[in-house]
């Protein structure tokens, strides 16, 4: 039997020897617990930056939440500082995911992360921290946490947690190649959460403030103010749904809750009662009075459409820019259902039917755009793990 050998499917040119498997603990000098202690009595509006689990994800460190800790708790921690190029992995709850420490966070103090610290030989620790963001490295680490209600992860495993290195040369031309991938992802992600904050910042401006009714921006040629109306007055029916995911087959889409929100398809026979300028409100659940617009098939059973008298779109729209309002007043307690008096008691400022299809088609270039840059994002990251499949082995 000829023995495999251990190369990736996919190499930069010039590379051709076999990598070498290894356990971490001939790698780095220390693999180790930062602390685990309780640090909340240390905790201050501003000191020391304290890296911790919900910091690591995805192979990078966010700043997302911040905590602090005073001088005297950051001195106690000295023989543990991170230093830059170190390797941290989170130790409970998200175990596994791994982060390299940049420039910026040399010497910082760490609470429950499992910390690689040293190098015994030259190794580029971005190619590490990308082997472990492949499904069979992920794979391999969920056989070795332990807990069923929060997983957990042992420094002590780790040392002896075997992985795979190439020559460093190869191993910094990989890093590289998934550090520039991360950043086109990154600059992706940027752009979609530029456009929503333009989005939201707009929605304020052109629909009327609470009590007004006339908003801050408008297109030019639009002067007259809106006219307040019951949302039962703007329509011609409310319909509960009533398609179920078991009635499989080939005559319309099923919308629900999980399509709604990014799932896969799945189609059913029942008649399509649901059309496109239709605006959509999930009816029961912990996400009751979310609403959608656009979409074409047979409703669920917890929504309802409600059928527009002008446009859809604009009161889509308008019902999105209040949609904190319907959660907070509109809403049974305890288990959320919409109130059935809704319709009865939301008013909507309307204007013309003119300025109202302006309105909602601005919006939905603005939703287009988000879309395109949410379809570009996938992409990268689909990408990103089709070379993770190959160029590791």
């Amino acid at each position: 039997m000829i023995e495999k050998k251990l190369v990736p499917k996919r190499r930069f040119e010039g590379f051709e020897d076999e990598w070498e498997q290894q356990q971490l603990k001939y790698i780095y000098n220390a693999i180790r617990n930062a602390f685990v202690g309780t640090a909340t009595p240390y905790y201050v509006n501003s000191g020391h930056f304290y890296l911790q689990s919900n910091n690591v994800k995805d192979g990078k460190i966010n700043r997302n939440t911040e905590v602090f800790i005073n001088n005297d708790f950051y001195e106690k921690q000295k023989d543990k500082l991170l230093r830059t190029g170190d390797l941290v992995m989170v130790q409970s709850g998200h175990v596994g995911h791994t982060a390299v420490i940049p420039k910026e966070l040399d010497k910082t103090a760490a609470h429950a992360l499992i910390m690689f610290q040293g190098y015994k030989k030259e190794v580029s620790p971005y190619f590490l921290n990308y082997q472990f963001q492949t499904n069979k490295v992920k794979k391999r680490l969920n056989g070795i946490t332990t807990g069923n209600t929060i997983e957990h992860i042992l420094a002590s495993d780790m040392e002896i947690f075997e992985v795979n290195t190439a020559s460093i040369k190869e191993q910094q031309k990989i890093g590289e190649f998934f550090k520039r991938l991360d950043e086109m992802i990154e600059l992706e992600q940027r752009k979609i959460n530029k456009t929503k904050a333009l989005k939201n910042a707009y929605l304020a401006e052109m629909f009327p403030a609470e009590g007004e009714r006339v908003p801050k921006r408008r297109f030019e040629g639009f002067t007259d103010e809106w006219i307040p109306f019951k949302l039962k007055d703007l329509i011609v029916s409310e319909e509960k749904g009533n398609a179920r995911a078991d009635m499989l087959g080939h005559n319309s889409l099923y919308l629900d809750a999980n399509f709604l929100n990014g799932g896969a398809p799945v189609y059913i026979n029942s008649l399509t009662n649901v059309k496109e300028d239709d605006v959509l409100i999930l009816w029961d659940g912990s996400h009751a009075g979310k609403v959608y617009h656009g979409f074409k098939g047979a409703l669920g059973s917890t929504l309802k459409a409600l059928k527009p008298l002008e446009s859809g779109g604009f009161i889509y729209y308008f019902l999105y820019f209040n949609q904190k309002k319907i959660f907070e007043q509109y809403r049974t307690p305890n288990i959320p259902h919409v109130i059935n008096t809704f319709t009865d008691e939301f008013m909507i400022c309307k204007p013309s039917l003119e300025e109202q299809l302006k309105i909602s088609g601005f919006f939905k270039k603005i939703d287009y755009i988000i879309e395109t840059h949410k379809q570009k994002l996938e992409k990268l990251k689909a990408i990103k793990q089709a070379y993770l499949h190959e160029m590791f082995v």
